[in-house]
């Protein structure tokens, strides 16, 4: 935040913010020199700030300062209620999540080119998939796929990873590497993922010393004790379909044409990437970043929406079903008419249809309606007729209206 405030010299004077992160706090006097922050004391949590000596912070001269706050201090709002603070103009929604595999949201990466079936799952039971115990666990994998079509003679997977695979407990090839892409090393990279090929429910391709098409993988935890395992995954071609034509020869012949339809296969090439994911509560030393952006007026937009614009009800026909109640039961609230669609900056001129001005409405905000009570700039209620309106919109343009109110 930049802020700049005139010292009181050894009083708190107050800052722009509060819940104030003191060692990011830069001082600075008129001339651009920094402060010492020897110099000055700050109240981090109300946001505040003065000199820690007399003649520290001079009476009266102004100061620049520069710092991080915290918007949202210490909330526990996490179940996607509204009872965090409003900041700048907006609220923050936080949702913790139970930890759980994200079949949503794990897929092929975006750019990826396939017709390979991908199925993820997590499940409590043997029957499923080997391992005991099955236990959620707290990451992200990425999948990295190398050349699917490059083989050695003996059919193993060339330049792929070496993976553990059940029952014979021998080495088999893979045709990718597997990233746990939620945890580093001591040098910041990803970890090579903790995993084992499965192949006790695909006796054709049991121990053939290679994973093939419709083989589980079994993702396990880091470090991951015993025969521990979390979640599958599993990579299918699909089956050849059968097309089946009918031919009526007449009223009692009838033939049928079937075709064999076979599966042409696009593999995944070198670089494509699959992920797995999961959805994660919150832990201490999370954090997690977003963006905003400021509202901005597209006056190319603009022009366009000018003929969105509309005045309702049109007619007016005695009263608005919008109108407020009175603040008595049997008593009407204030007469109104709104105009809907309109940009954030506007001036709205009334004119009866002889161009005698009757009121001038101007609206400078975000909503995009303005209401009006059906009076003249002298407080005078109007006469029943036919009223033009024109709507002047500054650097885009204008739009010309009636409407009608009817006794």
């Amino acid at each position: 935040v930049e802020d700049q405030f005139v010292s009181k010299d050894t009083v708190f004077t107050d800052l722009k913010k509060s819940s104030v992160v003191a060692s990011t706090v830069v001082v600075a006097d008129a001339s651009g020199n920094i402060i010492n922050p020897s110099k000055y004391l700050i109240n981090e949590g109300f946001g505040k700030i003065r000199g820690a000596n007399p003649g520290d912070l001079p009476e009266g001269e102004v100061f620049d300062a520069t710092y991080n706050y915290f918007p949202i201090p210490g909330s526990d709002a996490i179940d996607s209620s509204d009872a965090n603070p409003v900041f700048d103009g907006q609220r923050l929604f936080v949702q913790n999540d139970p930890l759980d595999l994200d079949e949503e949201n794990s897929k092929w990466d975006d750019e990826t080119i396939t017709n390979i079936r991908d199925s993820v799952l997590w499940s409590l039971s043997n029957s499923d998939y080997i391992g005991v115990p099955h236990v959620q666990y707290r990451a992200d994998w990425e999948v990295r796929w190398l050349d699917v079509i490059d083989t050695l003679a003996d059919g193993s997977w060339q330049n792929g990873d070496s993976v553990l695979a059940a029952p014979s407990m021998d080495l088999a090839s893979v045709p990718f590497n597997i990233f746990n892409v939620t945890e580093v090393d001591a040098q910041g990279n990803y970890l090579k993922a903790n995993y084992m090929l499965d192949e006790t429910k695909t006796p054709p391709t049991q121990n053939n010393g290679k994973w093939d098409w419709g083989e589980s993988l079994i993702l396990r935890p880091t470090d991951a004790p015993g025969a521990t395992v979390s979640y599958l995954v599993q990579f299918n071609l699909k089956k050849d379909s059968l097309d089946i034509k009918e031919i009526v020869i007449d009223d009692s012949t009838t033939n049928y044409d079937t075709t064999i339809i076979k599966f042409d296969p696009i593999y995944p090439k070198k670089g494509d990437i699959y992920y797995v994911r999961t959805s994660k509560p919150f832990q201490k030393g999370d954090a997690y970043t977003y963006e905003s952006k400021p509202a901005e007026f597209d006056k190319a937009s603009a022009e366009v929406s000018l003929d969105d614009i509309f005045v309702v009800p049109n007619p007016y026909v005695a009263y608005s079903m919008a109108e407020e109640p009175g603040r008595f039961p049997d008593k009407r609230g204030d007469r109104q008419l709104q105009f809907r669609n309109l940009p954030p900056e506007c001036t709205i001129r009334i004119y009866t249809v002889t161009g005698e001005l009757v009121s001038v409405i101007n609206k400078n905000d975000f909503t995009s309606m303005i209401s009006w009570d059906l009076l003249s700039d002298e407080g005078q209620r109007i006469a029943y007729g036919v009223y033009i309106y024109h709507i002047e919109v500054p650097n885009v343009g204008e739009k010309i209206g009636r409407f009608g109110v009817i006794k």
